[in-house]
């Protein structure tokens, strides 16, 4: 071989190792800024996961309380007591899941003192504020159409007995002093503020002066207050229960659409409707300022003596607040939204609310058809 071809090929040797060696350097280095990216990657997501902080609270909210006289008197021990827990026991166990559940009470508990009575002027014995409490009920609303159907001495008796058994409520006021104060709660780190009106009290009216004694529909006063909880008191969420629509009927009129814009755009996170009697859908919404706000526009009965065309149905409507906090920064969110049906039984003069579910068969309606009814366009 001569000694031009050895150098040759001595020289491609060399090349093809310095390739090699090139692959191989290339390689490496490719591998450590691959780590390197994971690593901080993985820095990143903890740093994010140890400084990000959320809090959840499950809230809820059951339909009216209306209780006729065959409710009561089904609740009668003696001749002035009261035991309504019998009625609750069923439906008990998903009552208590929520951490914070409200009820509309329609029939104010302004006791025996002030005569018990049943439609079209309701009052109910006071025993029901400690059975509700029994069953799980932790805050009343108490602006409705009955509202004064014992007069404002009906509206303080009720007050008492509410506060004799430290029931929290708003909608009915001792004074405008106590209208005025917005009530919130805290759990878990989060703050809630809780709202009541009604669109009317059948024609009886407030005495002169003492306009404070229930809260009646006004969207620009209501929307002044939904601005105050939010950034005066600076709650997290604010939760409006509304008397308003027509009764009987499934679908909420166009007013209560309207408002229900109207109040979401203002800021309310969550509408509890009440006042139909029948369960009406629940939708939630996106506002303009990107929340998902939740409308219940009517949960039906919960308890009371009207039976037939849906009027004995019910139900609770349970959803999360989140609250997420990162450096410095909080974000508010709503899900989960969750819907319990439920139907009142009365068998030889006795009262029961029970759990609807779909393996019930002796109720004399849908289990598919009523959850396609409430819940017809819900999407996580």
């Amino acid at each position: 071989m001569s000694h031009s071809k050895l150098l040759v090929q001595l020289i491609f040797m060399m090349f093809i190792i310095m390739l090699f060696t090139l692959f191989f350097v290339l390689i490496y280095r490719f591998e450590m800024n691959e780590k390197k990216v994971t690593n901080q990657v993985q820095r990143d997501y903890y740093v994010v996961k140890k400084f990000t902080i959320t809090n959840t609270i499950s809230v809820a909210a059951i339909g009216d309380i209306l209780l006729h006289k065959d409710v009561y008197e089904s609740a009668r021990i003696s001749l002035n007591e009261f035991d309504f827990k019998p009625i609750f026991n069923e439906v008990r166990p998903i009552l208590l899941k929520p951490d914070f559940l409200v009820a509309n009470q329609e029939s104010l508990p302004a006791g025996g003192d002030l005569g018990l009575s049943s439609y079209p002027r309701f009052n109910s014995p006071v025993e029901i504020i400690r059975d509700l409490q029994y069953a799980g009920v932790d805050f009343l609303s108490t602006a409705n159409n009955h509202s004064l159907d014992k007069g404002e001495e009906g509206v303080y008796a009720s007050i008492e007995a509410f506060n004799s058994y430290d029931m929290p409520y708003t909608g009915t006021y001792l004074h405008e002093e106590d209208q005025k104060r917005i009530r919130t709660f805290s759990m878990n780190s989060i703050t809630f503020a809780t709202l009541s009106y009604t669109y009317g009290t059948n024609g009886l009216l407030t005495p002169v002066g003492k306009e404070y004694l229930v809260n009646l529909l006004d969207v620009d006063k209501m929307i002044l207050e939904i601005t105050r909880a939010k950034e005066e008191l600076n709650v997290d969420f604010v939760i409006v229960n509304l008397h308003w629509g027509n009764e009987y009927e499934i679908h909420p009129s166009n007013n209560q659409v309207d408002m229900a814009i109207s109040l979401t755009e203002a800021g309310a996170d969550i509408i509890f409707g009440h006042h139909p009697h029948v369960l009406q859908p629940i939708y939630i919404r996106n506002t303009q300022d990107d929340r998902k706000a939740v409308i219940a526009y009517s949960l039906g009965n919960f308890i009371s003596g009207q039976r037939g065309g849906q009027k004995d149905l019910g139900g609770m409507i349970s959803l999360e607040c989140h609250k997420t906090q990162l450096a410095g920064r909080k974000s508010n969110s709503i899900h989960s939204v969750h819907f319990y049906p439920t139907y009142v039984r009365k068998v030889k003069g006795s009262f029961t609310v029970l759990p609807f579910t779909e393996d019930q068969h002796d109720i004399p309606y849908s289990f598919e058809a009523t959850m396609e009814h409430v819940l017809p366009s819900y999407t996580e």
